[in-house]
């Protein structure tokens, strides 16, 4: 039984309490690779869990808590999930994110008559058969997931991750008999586990049961086709694009295409800020030629349209490292001051013309970064103490007014002693400027964390 004094607080304070147990409430950034923060999650709830065997009283206070982020990959789980909160519409309002896939599919029933599955799961399966509730039986991870838009009404964050096999399940889940199915609440979508070959375009019936949408992430994810800005039911340019309210893309471990990259920003609303990308390395049997994979200069010709709203723009390889470009992409770059609302820029060193190639390299940065930045952060091997030693001349003339941060990897000084001084030199130089300048260890700049590239929680 629960200590007296426990009993009498007002059921306020027993929900504040569970909520510095629950992990969903103190840890509630987008879970990271590669299990997605799932093992956190479950030994994060040990004590809320220990706290609900304490009294009646405190279970009451604690079960909501464990429905604000279920992670299920089993279609029963699912069902049973869905069974819970048709009874329960109270615990169905606190679920606020929701992860699913890729769902484990039932056996038949036909098995379970035929002796192919064990006794447990054959009398789990005939349960589910006979049941009562109003919600699609197991097998139809289309109607589950339907009945999951429409029974949880605070949904904000969905999270789908999918078989490299059954790249056309998307669809399955969200057919056109379904499009009365929407959730005004959801404000994030993730999409995960396609291969490289498969298309955006097949979660296009999902995104449309997301009217107010403001960010997208998108892992692995390389195509996107001409039809797709139509395929969310846009009838001509001339109506507004469905991802109206979108705010944040992210495209993490992608292989897309610039043509790709255009075909998705069509169906982008005018309140586009932040911008991540971060392309995979390329494997043998890739079917795309590295040279039409999207590059730095291609994604800001892009963007151009919302070089006036963008404020935080990533743009990074898996591995950390980038070669110097060609003439015409370092050329191509000068349109970055252009977007005047740019306030934090992480981007491979090698984007920018420090070797001097089409222009003195001392003038690389200062010459091509927009006034409004405040943090840059370059990675990659670059010889970068001359382009650096411009920029901070101009800092120190009164330009880039609004610099606070400069973030380089660190290139190995520690066989280059010379090189390393020099960088020492101008970071000297930047601080004295009142500009905080870091040098990172290169594993620093290894595969991101979503949490790395500093994603709001919303």
């Amino acid at each position: 039984m629960a200590p007296a004094a426990l009993r009498t607080l007002p059921p306020e304070l027993h929900a504040a309490i569970c909520s510095h147990l629950c992990w969903h409430c103190v840890t509630p950034s987008w879970p990271e690779s590669p299990d997605y923060g799932r093992r956190g999650r479950r030994e994060g709830q040990a004590d809320l869990l220990s706290l609900s065997r304490v009294s009646r009283l405190l279970y009451a206070a604690a079960e909501p808590f464990f429905y604000h982020w279920p992670y299920l990959s089993r279609e029963w789980d699912l069902f049973f999930l869905l069974r819970t909160l048709a009874d329960r519409p109270d615990l169905a309002a606190h679920v606020s994110y929701l992860d699913l896939g890729p769902i484990n599919k039932l056996p038949l029933i036909s098995q379970a008559s035929s002796g192919t599955i064990g006794p447990k799961l054959r009398a789990v399966l005939e349960a589910l058969q006979q049941s009562s509730h109003d919600i699609p039986q197991p097998q139809n991870s289309a109607a589950l997931i339907r009945s999951a838009l429409q029974l949880i009404p605070n949904l904000r964050r969905l999270h789908l991750r999918l078989l490299d096999n059954v790249s056309a399940e998307p669809l399955l889940w969200m057919s056109a008999s379904s499009s009365s199915v929407s959730s005004a609440s959801l404000k994030t979508l993730a999409f995960s586990g396609l291969g490289p070959g498969n298309l955006l375009d097949q979660v296009a019936p999902i995104i449309q049961r997301a009217p107010n949408l403001e960010i997208l992430y998108c892992y692995y994810y390389t195509r996107v086709t001409e039809i797709f800005d139509a395929s969310l039911d846009r009838g001509s340019l001339a109506e507004p694009p469905l991802m109206q309210n979108l705010t944040e893309l992210a495209l993490v471990d992608t292989f897309i295409t610039a043509s790709s990259f255009r075909n998705l920003l069509t169906a982008i609303g005018p309140k586009l800020s932040k911008v991540h990308v971060r392309r995979t390395a390329r494997q043998p049997d890739d079917p795309f030629d590295p040279i039409h994979i999207l590059e730095f200069d291609e994604a800001l010709a892009a963007l151009q349209p919302w070089r006036l709203t963008l404020e935080e723009l990533s743009f990074v390889t898996i591995s950390g490292r980038a070669l110097p470009q060609p003439g015409h992409r370092l050329r191509a770059i000068h349109i970055l001051p252009e977007f005047s609302a740019l306030k934090a820029l992480r981007a491979q060193a090698g984007y920018f013309d420090f070797y001097g190639r089409v222009g003195p390299g001392k003038d690389t940065l200062r010459t091509t970064l927009p006034a409004s930045v405040r943090e840059l952060r370059l990675l990659g091997y670059s010889q970068l103490a001359q382009g650096l030693q411009g920029f901070v001349e101009a800092v120190t003339a009164g330009q880039f007014v609004h610099l606070c941060l400069i973030e380089i990897d660190d290139q190995g000084f520690d066989q280059e002693p010379a090189r390393e001084q020099e960088l020492l030199d101008v970071g000297a130089s930047f601080r004295s400027a009142g500009v905080a300048f870091t040098v990172r260890p290169i594993d620093h700049f290894g595969p991101d964390t979503l949490e790395e590239l500093e994603f709001e929680d919303m």
